[in-house]
């Protein structure tokens, strides 16, 4: 997902495990519960309305 556009996407309770958000644009993404051990994030743009892995509301890491 190197420079994806991920505005508003759910993952919740998704395995992301060791994917590359390089680039990534996740304002308004659901990561509730999400597995991202391993992930790589560079320049991954974050947000207020963002909910994080631990179900709290972002900017996320």
């Amino acid at each position: 997902m190197i420079g994806a556009n991920l505005n508003g996407a759910n993952f919740t309770d998704t395995n992301l495990k060791y994917s590359i958000l390089t680039g990534s644009n996740m304002d308004g993404v659901n990561l509730c519960r999400a597995d991202m051990r391993g992930t790589i994030k560079f320049g991954v743009e974050t947000s207020s309305t963002m909910i994080c892995l631990d179900c709290s509301a972002g900017p996320c890491w």
